[in-house]
């Protein structure tokens, strides 16, 4: 059953980046069934609802500075979160930092710019990525 839930969640995640990089935005048409639908899957296993902490402490900084983080990124965190639970959403997003930092760094040595925005669902998914490996 985990590996069908991994295996849908790196395939989702790697959508989102494409839809992310491409349009920059995670359509709420796709991303709004797929919460419901998970959240439906975890009804019994309360213990997984724990995962939405990391959603709503980005909600908090969404709504202290809207341009800090896009409120499909949000969405994403919350299906991540009711995935794979607390500790591991929290593990998704400390790498999804460092590598968006580490993707800030070498953009400014490249081309000696400050980049204003960058989609986060690229990021995610490689949080994602690396968590799944870890647990495995």
């Amino acid at each position: 059953m985990h590996l069908m839930l991994f295996t849908a969640l790196i395939s989702i995640c790697l959508f989102f980046s494409y839809t992310d990089i491409r349009t920059r935005r995670i359509p709420n048409k796709i991303i709004h069934p797929l919460i419901l639908f998970f959240f439906l899957i975890r009804l019994f296993d309360v213990g997984y609802y724990m995962g939405l902490i990391p959603a709503l402490i980005f909600t908090i900084l969404y709504f202290i500075n809207s341009r800090a983080i896009g409120a499909g990124d949000i969405k994403l965190i919350a299906l991540i979160g009711l995935i794979l639970g607390l500790e591991n959403t929290f593990i998704v997003v400390v790498v999804m930092n460092f590598t968006a930092l580490a993707y800030l760094i070498f953009r400014y040595v490249k081309d000696r710019m400050n980049v204003k925005t960058i989609p986060l669902a690229p990021f995610l998914t490689i949080g994602v990525i690396c968590t799944v490996f870890l647990i495995y």
